[in-house]
């Protein structure tokens, strides 16, 4: 059976950006909406998914990975406290139903991003007792 890889440090990483942007806040006294604003989320967004640099760059040769990658960095920076990260308590089931997408395609899609040197994004699992693995992207 594939599986996608776990990044055991992206959960140490996530917490540390969200440490840092509380110390920021809190000195600043600031909302996060003031320090990462929904202009320069955009201009972030638009750089990662130009149709050319995903060609030219990502390798993203088909349009419909295209498509899917720039609904995945949406999802990435949809709040000033997202950080780049997506967190989901049902996986990517619940990651590919807000993408409009097949899970499966989604899943090859992951994979395949995690495998690029540097990585695209990196996957990791949240197990909690009793309960389904989160993932957080």
């Amino acid at each position: 059976m594939a599986a996608l890889p776990d990044s055991v440090e992206l959960k140490e990483r996530r917490n540390a950006a969200f440490g840092a942007l509380g110390g920021a806040l809190g000195i600043s006294g600031a909302k996060p909406s003031d320090l990462l604003g929904g202009s320069a989320r955009r201009l972030v967004a638009r750089a990662l998914t130009d149709e050319e640099f995903c060609k030219t760059h990502l390798g993203m040769r088909r349009r419909s990975v295209r498509e899917r990658w720039t609904a995945l960095v949406g999802l990435a920076i949809a709040k000033p406290n997202s950080l780049g990260f997506i967190s989901a308590r049902d996986g990517i089931v619940e990651i590919a139903e807000e993408m409009r997408c097949d899970p499966s395609t989604l899943f090859r899609n992951l994979r395949t991003w995690s495998a690029k040197v540097p990585p695209l994004v990196e996957v990791g699992f949240v197990k909690k007792p009793k309960r389904q693995p989160q993932v957080a992207l």
